[in-house]
């Protein structure tokens, strides 16, 4: 059966250029196309975590869709983030948002560390559920704003927020290049 949806033809059409543009191609089967194959497993792929690094200020923001306060704390393990930072005290304030959050909500991944956590309830599909998205990301540029830049808060001294637009730019184009594909 053929599918009708707009990725599967644009993997077709490329995939056809190749096999008739490069002989060396044509014992492969259009199943076997990667763009193909890359474009339908792209799209059906579930996204459960988002790593953004923010490099210049030696710090990530971590987005996590529809996942347990167990599984946030094994990756951020996993991830360099030591164990102690995952108090009583912060595990019971996740814990508590996780289940009293209307869609999601923004914190230091573990106590006194640099890092970003956003919980978001689900993962976004309409433009309601990515506004709870951008809503979160824009808590993380203000947690990112005051850790790096105490006295301005990333504001220029004629009130102007270039800085904390721009990073708040980034954050959301890296989140849409993921979520959109």
């Amino acid at each position: 059966m053929w599918r009708t949806d707009r990725w599967y033809w644009v993997g077709f059409n490329v995939c056809r250029i190749y096999l008739f543009a490069f002989p060396f191609y044509w014992n492969i089967s259009w199943n076997n196309c990667w763009i193909d194959k890359f474009n339908i497993t792209n799209m059906n792929k579930q996204i459960n975590i988002i790593e953004i690094p923010i490099d210049i200020y030696r710090m990530s923001v971590v987005i996590f869709f529809d996942t347990t306060l167990d599984k946030m704390m094994k990756w951020g393990i996993k991830n360099n983030i030591n164990k102690e930072r995952f108090t009583d005290e912060w595990k019971e304030w996740v814990n508590d948002e996780i289940k009293n959050s209307g869609g999601g909500f923004c914190v230091e991944y573990g106590k006194d560390n640099r890092d970003i956590l956003i919980w978001i309830k689900k993962k976004p599909e309409t433009s309601k559920e990515y506004g709870v998205l951008y809503h979160e990301i824009y808590h993380a540029v203000d947690g990112i704003a005051v850790s790096i830049d105490i006295e301005n808060k990333f504001y220029a001294k004629n009130g102007m927020s270039e800085p904390r637009a721009y990073l708040f730019e980034y954050l959301i184009n890296y989140c849409n290049n993921i979520l959109w594909k």
